[in-house]
């Protein structure tokens, strides 16, 4: 009888590795940190004026209210957490793009909405698959969120001897 060096498969996929987790974590709100805490500078430096800018800074709490039951909504009909995790990463990072080559008002703030509406998802469908892998351990899930608040202290503070 001879025996295989591969494990039997039970044609379940493997469990990913958690520290993708932690590098999640750390590169997102690395990501967000050098970009949002700088976004009403950008606005000032191509001109609006500061009632537009407190108006564009409010439209992402506003979009939470909205976007984040719509998307949640999506996820449990559709059992699609697992998907709306990377595609609403992927539309957020278009609409930045959006948001970056906006000059109006008017442009301003529909790509705000866009960007918002696409970001509101993203931690709590992390947390959600965090969660979901870390199962009977999951009070093991601030070693890997706290990786968050490192990536977006390390590139707030650095990005803004940028602006």
């Amino acid at each position: 009888m001879t025996t295989s060096p591969l494990p039997h498969r039970t044609g379940r996929r493997a469990a990913p590795s958690r520290s993708w987790a932690a590098l999640f974590y750390l590169v997102y709100f690395a990501a967000f940190g050098a970009l949002n805490p700088y976004l009403n500078l950008h606005f000032r430096n191509i001109g609006m004026p500061t009632d537009h800018i407190g108006f564009l800074a409010a439209l992402p709490m506003v979009m939470v209210l909205f976007a984040n039951p719509l998307w949640g909504a999506l996820s449990d009909i559709f059992s699609i957490a697992h998907r709306l995790l990377p595609l609403t990463m992927l539309m957020s990072l278009l609409f930045s793009r959006l948001l970056a080559q906006a000059h109006t008002f008017p442009a301003l703030i529909i790509a705000m909405l866009l960007y918002s509406f696409c970001l509101s998802p993203i931690v709590p469908l992390a947390d959600y698959a965090v969660l979901s892998m870390l199962g009977e351990d999951r009070y093991d899930y601030g070693k890997f969120r706290i990786w968050g608040a490192v990536g977006y202290a390390l590139s707030a503070a650095l990005g803004g001897g940028f602006v």
